[in-house]
């Protein structure tokens, strides 16, 4: 869920899980939060049903703009209020009614069961980095969807915010994480992520800029602390259990449908935006993997490893410009090095925008196979050649018949 206590900064909370957004007290912000909630709305039937997770005083799908949504958060409104109503970033206006509270166990099992299989979208805007247990929470997506149902996800991208320091999430992390059926965070994702937390020019979520001075935000010692009380608190503390780069979101969802975790594929997914990235998933991701050859399998892995790693160079490179090299006696980088770092950074985004589409055509190249090797594609090929050696009237009538047919 969202965070709401025990965070090293309540104001780098709100900026990172905030997302990029507004709350209505800057200048053109509500304009830029309506055009990003359309891009992500896009494709949802403006009278759909949809489910919003946790999304506090800045909902993407808002009732009071006439969705039909059902919020899901773990207290209602007016306890949301109250925690929020001193927060300098919060307008708890913003905050709707909440119609399902979540506090544990898996988050279908607070939607009526008749209401399962009833929603057109699945929206978590800065939700599934909180969620102790992300199989289980995107099988919680799968079923109170329909079958043609998207999940749209609002991701924080941990190049550009608290998460900074922080090792990428792996797929045996999260098959652990459900194998124990968790449910609260562990003492030692505590530890970590108040151990490494950092804000930058005082903000916690800066965005594609020039890096203006990090900050770890925590004592050491707190971060133990912690720890500590992790271990003797059996009540839900919220924080940052998982962290990504796009392409490790996408080779997760890989490897899960791959292993029949889950069965979501990622049918589009943005580059970072601001510190944030987009991904919109469907179902199928399980047959899909399953068709893949272990070769093509590992080409698509290897192609979206190396795209983490390009990725991650981004976030060298613009160290690199606010940290000179120590040897330099810490002299300012001169214009022709700031040049230098930026055309790198250019040369590493298309270097992962390459891969990328490596491995589509991968992907494309697989499908065509088990298309081919079909038993439907064989039994009609007669048929196919006796169709090919007809005129081109003749096969513009048949196109219309079989269009008619379907």
């Amino acid at each position: 869920m969202k965070p709401r206590m025990n965070r090293p900064s309540a104001s780098t909370t709100a900026e990172c899980d905030g997302a990029s957004g507004s709350t209505g007290r800057r200048p053109g912000a509500d304009e830029a939060w309506l055009a990003r909630a359309q891009a992500l709305l896009a494709g949802v039937p403006r009278n759909g049903r949809i489910v919003e997770i946790g999304p506090l005083f800045n909902p993407i799908a808002p009732k009071a703009a006439g969705y039909d949504t059902a919020v899901v958060d773990h207290l209602p409104r007016e306890e949301l209020v109250a925690v929020f109503a001193d927060h300098p970033s919060a307008d708890v206006s913003r905050i709707e009614e909440v119609d399902y509270v979540w506090r544990e166990g898996p988050l279908s099992d607070v939607i009526p069961a008749a209401q399962h299989g009833t929603f057109d979208a699945f929206v978590a805007s800065h939700v599934i980095e909180h969620t102790p247990d992300i199989i289980a929470f995107l099988n919680s997506a799968a079923a109170v969807l329909k079958p043609d149902g998207v999940v749209i996800l609002v991701i924080p991208d941990k190049r550009y915010c608290f998460d900074y320091f922080q090792p990428l999430t792996t797929t045996g992390q999260l098959l652990e994480a459900n194998a124990e059926k968790r449910s609260r965070h562990t003492p030692r994702l505590a530890f970590d992520h108040f151990a490494y937390s950092v804000e930058d020019g005082g903000s916690g979520a800066w965005g594609q800029r020039p890096l203006q001075g990090l900050r770890l935000t925590d004592r050491l010692e707190d971060a133990r602390d912690k720890f500590d009380a992790f271990g003797r608190n059996s009540s839900y503390i919220d924080l940052h259990a998982w962290r990504f780069v796009p392409a490790s979101f996408e080779l997760l969802l890989l490897e899960l449908a791959r292993l029949g975790e889950t069965d979501w594929f990622i049918e589009r997914i943005t580059p970072a935006q601001g510190s944030e990235f987009f991904a919109w998933l469907r179902r199928g991701g399980a047959a899909r993997a399953a068709a893949l050859s272990d070769e093509t399998l590992n080409e698509q892995r290897l192609a979206l490893l190396k795209r983490i790693l390009f990725e991650t160079q981004a976030q060298i490179d613009c160290l690199a410009v606010a940290e000179p090299d120590p040897a330099k006696n810490n002299a300012a980088p001169s214009p022709a090095e700031t040049e230098a770092v930026r055309v790198q950074g250019r040369i590493t985004a298309l270097a992962s925008e390459l891969e990328a589409v490596r491995a589509s055509e991968a992907r494309l190249r697989a499908e065509r196979d088990a298309v081919l090797s079909s038993g439907t594609w064989r039994v009609t090929e007669p048929l196919r050649r006796v169709a090919g050696a007809l005129p081109p009237s003749a096969r513009s009538i048949l196109r219309k018949i079989a269009r008619g047919a379907a």
